[in-house]
């Protein structure tokens, strides 16, 4: 646009000169676009990889766990099976303490025992000195 005033009308030359302005400025956006839109399908296709990277992580970590699910069944079974429940060591302690009440009452038995030869010993001995003492005097 010329040195023209605001107030007059625009010619046709200020209007072709705009319109041309307009133009290498639409040229300029559409490059940048193009430009913007080529690299956003760059960074596309570089998630699309990433993703399909992750699919087959998921894929290969979902038959890990497939895996340890089978391995923890039988683990279960095994501990269901196998091993005692605590009834079972309650049976076993009960019978301990029942083995181990036996043991202290032939301890003690042992015991009375062991002092009544002792006693048995002592008298032994003084019958002993005195059959001696009578075989002596005659």
């Amino acid at each position: 646009m010329g040195k023209a005033n605001a107030n007059q009308p625009a010619t046709k030359a200020d209007l072709n000169s705009f319109e041309s302005k307009l133009r290498s400025e639409m040229q300029g956006v559409k490059s940048e676009l193009k430009a913007d839109i080529n690299r956003l399908d760059d960074r596309v296709k570089g998630l699309d990889d990433r993703v399909k990277g992750l699919d087959d992580r998921v894929k290969g970590l979902s038959g890990e766990i497939l895996k340890n699910s089978f391995k923890i069944d039988r683990l279960t079974d095994r501990l269901n099976t196998e091993f005692a429940t605590k009834g079972d060591i309650n049976r076993v302690f009960n019978l301990l303490d029942a083995i181990a009440g036996d043991i202290k009452s032939c301890q003690r038995k042992d015991a009375l025992r062991g002092e009544a030869v002792m006693r048995r010993e002592k008298q032994l001995a003084g019958h002993e000195t005195r059959i001696t003492l009578l075989e002596e005097k005659k």
